[in-house]
């Protein structure tokens, strides 16, 4: 069952507004074990939100540092052998980069899933969220 920040304001909105510290009975402790198992699963959510984060920052690092030339210092390149060298290279960068983003793009969309039936403040919120990413 999908878990989304409008059923979890849903399931507690009642004990918050009905029940107080001193009620006591079924009902209550059947709200609080309600609240307890929501919670678990939303922060399940949550964590799994923080490890696509870290998970894709991870890839922007290894975006961010890929060399796109490479020289060899203690080379002495003759005609046309250093740019040869350059399109290997590139050739091999834009493969690594083009994976690269591919797991990015996957994660996000695995991610996003979580989050496609919430409403219209979650929806803005997972554009900005792309954009920044991007």
């Amino acid at each position: 069952a999908v878990v989304s920040t409008q059923s979890t304001g849903k399931k507690i909105h009642p004990g918050l507004t009905k029940l107080t510290w001193a009620s006591k009975g079924p009902t209550t402790d059947y709200f609080m074990n309600e609240c307890r198992g929501h919670a678990s699963k939303v922060q399940a959510i949550v964590d799994s939100y923080k490890h696509a984060n870290r998970s894709i920052q991870a890839l922007c690092k290894k975006i961010s540092e890929s060399l796109l030339v490479s020289i060899d210092s203690k080379r002495i390149y003759e005609n046309n052998e250093f740019e040869v060298e350059q399109q290997k290279h590139r050739a091999t960068m834009q493969n690594k980069l083009v994976q690269l983003h591919e797991e990015i793009i996957a994660i996000m969309r695995n991610t996003y899933e979580v989050f496609k039936n919430d409403g219209t403040d979650v929806q803005l919120h997972w554009h900005r969220y792309t954009e920044k990413t991007d």
